[in-house]
C-alpha cells in the first residue's frame, strides 16, 4: 500500500491497515503529537479503528517548544 506521510511517499506491505499500526512503525506512542488524514483531524481515541487506504495523505504534527 502506498501512502504519503509528512510529504514523503511510503510503501507498506502486510498488515498496516490502521492508523495505530502506522504510528507504531514510526515510534509515535506518546501523547505529544496530532494526526490528520487527507486534511481531516483524527482524534486519539480513533487511532486503533481508523482505517488507512491506498493513497491516503497522513500528517503527523509534533509541537516543538521554543520561539
Amino acid at each position: 500500500m502506498k501512502v504519503v506521510i509528512n510529504g514523503k511517499e511510503e510503501v507498506f506491505e502486510g498488515e498496516v491497515n490502521t492508523l495505530l499500526n502506522i504510528l507504531s512503525l514510526f515510534g509515535k506512542n506518546g501523547d505529544y503529537f496530532a494526526v490528520a488524514i487527507n486534511s481531516d483531524f483524527v482524534p486519539r481515541y480513533k487511532y486503533g479503528n481508523q482505517e488507512i487506504r491506498e493513497g491516503d495523505v497522513i500528517e503527523i504534527v509534533t509541537p516543538h517548544p521554543g520561539g
